[in-house]
């Protein structure tokens, strides 16, 4: 079993200059998602931004045993998006394959 996951870079905020801090807060930066100061729900006390252009492999010891923060569904949908536009990823073979798949159960006796 390989003990690897894969992961996004995060980068943090005040190391960027300020005209990016301001574009990324903005969300109009495609390559970086904006991860404000919240500890609760992020468990940063830092602004920090994910970066999508570093996908990085990390062993699953280096994980902490309890997650500190988390992503909404929101968040992880519009991360989805940008990974696929950034990564040029073709879906379309994926989506036909399911828009088939569903037309048949919504078409057949079974589905009825």
């Amino acid at each position: 079993m390989l003990r690897e996951i894969v992961g996004l870079r995060m980068v943090r905020l005040e190391a960027l200059p300020g005209s990016q801090q301001v574009s990324i807060r903005e969300q109009r930066e495609p390559s970086l998602f904006h991860l404000g100061v919240n500890e609760s729900k992020y468990g940063l006390s830092k602004e920090m931004a994910i970066d999508l252009n570093a996908l990085v492999r990390v062993h699953a010891t280096a994980l902490l045993p309890r997650a500190v923060g988390n992503l909404d569904d929101s968040e992880m949908r519009v991360i989805g998006q940008r990974l696929v536009e950034h990564l040029d990823i073709d879906l379309e073979p994926i989506l036909a394959r399911l828009v088939e798949e569903r037309l048949d159960q919504l078409t057949s006796p079974e589905g009825s």
